[in-house]
């Protein structure tokens, strides 16, 4: 660190540093991933805290599933898809995440109750 760093950054000053926003910043904090000095009311982070956040986060990168190697996608399939394999929806739209809506989660509960759904044909 040079005499023009200084000791004690912002939550602000600390996400610029790391490119992230505040927000991203305080849930490190919340988290226990960085410590925070309190001073007052207010809130700082030790420089060096941040180095050490990202040597450990780089440490941990190289490690485990998701890496990707220079040009390959991390993705578990990179493939394009035709519609033909295993999930295809025929054409119709499908939810892949958000909140359940009621009929969601009525549907849901027919299935593990073992009734019926609208559309499972009824032997």
């Amino acid at each position: 660190m040079t005499n023009s760093e200084p000791l004690l950054l912002t939550i602000d000053h600390a996400a610029k540093r790391l490119s992230i926003s505040s927000r991203t910043m305080w849930r490190l904090v919340e988290a226990g991933e960085l410590v925070p000095v309190r001073i007052g009311r207010s809130v700082r982070l030790r420089s060096s805290d941040l180095q050490d956040y990202v040597d450990r986060r780089m440490s941990q990168s190289n490690i485990g599933p998701g890496v990707a190697v220079h040009g390959e996608s991390t993705c578990h399939d990179a493939r394009p898809r035709t519609g033909q394999e295993r999930g295809s929806t025929n054409g119709r739209a499908r939810r892949t995440g958000g909140r359940s809506t009621p009929t969601d989660k009525g549907a849901r509960l027919a299935e593990v109750l073992g009734f019926p759904s609208p559309t499972t044909p009824k032997d």
